[in-house]
């Protein structure tokens, strides 16, 4: 079990997958269902998935994206793993300190892992994923065209990529309200811990926490910023990043988990 615990695939798969079932639960995920859903953790069997919710992936030009329509107020977008490697595509050249070519290994099998672990909880219900098959050496979506899509070959797969995206934001919105976009990425630091992305720099969050919550710049430029707005009346914002019960690290240190 030491050496699960030290996997960062292993980690990145129990966080994610611990978010869903605790966080967005707390958080009001159900409340967008008008029937009740059990929030039952143990395995369904797969005999009891209801086939009305299966739905065949959509692909884009040359298969170089994958869109997996869901059920559930939640995306799962994995930019960075993509496995094709085509040589009439050239390598990106530029070579720029914020220009990264490697890919996020495992990213596309624990986005993949998660939305079947949440499909069998939620009986075949599942959460959009949208997934770009382009090795980041020949593209990365996740960056502005001009620097993401340095070959013309490349420009109708990135745009491939951000239409599957808004036509599952756009689905989300209009079928719940508001939803949980999560961007899955890897990391090469040497300690194997799960990293949460808040866009917030170590000299925020190192402030105290009346500063954090006192300052509206701060919030505001987070990526949590929308998820704060619906819940600032009852949660500061320093509870969403640092609370026990209220942000996604302080689940992993309760003691029945």
């Amino acid at each position: 079990m030491k050496r699960l615990i030290r996997n960062p695939k292993f980690l990145t798969l129990i966080a994610f997958i611990l978010f869903t079932f605790l966080y967005l639960l707390k958080f009001g995920f159900l409340d967008n269902f008008s029937n009740s859903v059990s929030t039952d953790y143990t395995q369904i069997e797969v005999g009891e998935i209801n086939e009305t919710y299966i739905t065949e992936p959509i692909f884009g030009s040359m298969n170089y994206n994958e869109y997996i329509p869901g059920h559930l107020p939640l995306i799962i977008s994995i930019p960075h793993g993509g496995r094709l490697f085509p040589p009439e595509i050239p390598d990106r050249k530029k070579n720029l300190s914020s220009v990264v070519k490697s890919n996020d290994l495992n990213t596309q099998d624990i986005g993949r892992e998660l939305a079947d672990k949440l499909m069998l909880h939620f009986k075949g219900m599942r959460p959009y994923l949208v997934i770009n098959h382009l090795g980041r050496s020949k593209i990365d979506v996740n960056r502005p065209i001009k620097e993401g899509a340095e070959d013309p070959k490349t420009l109708v797969a990135w745009n491939d990529y951000h239409n599957f995206m808004q036509t599952a934001i756009k689905d989300v919105e209009t079928n719940f309200g508001h939803g949980l976009l999560i961007d899955i990425h890897g990391h090469a630091h040497p300690e194997h811990l799960i990293e949460i992305g808040y866009v917030l720099p170590a000299e925020i969050l190192s402030l105290p926490t009346s500063q954090i919550n006192e300052n509206p710049n701060i919030y505001s430029g987070s990526s949590i910023r929308s998820l704060y707005t619906r819940k600032s009346n009852n949660i500061p914002f320093a509870d969403l990043i640092y609370g026990q019960t209220t942000s996604f690290g302080g689940r992993f240190t309760i003691p029945w988990l």
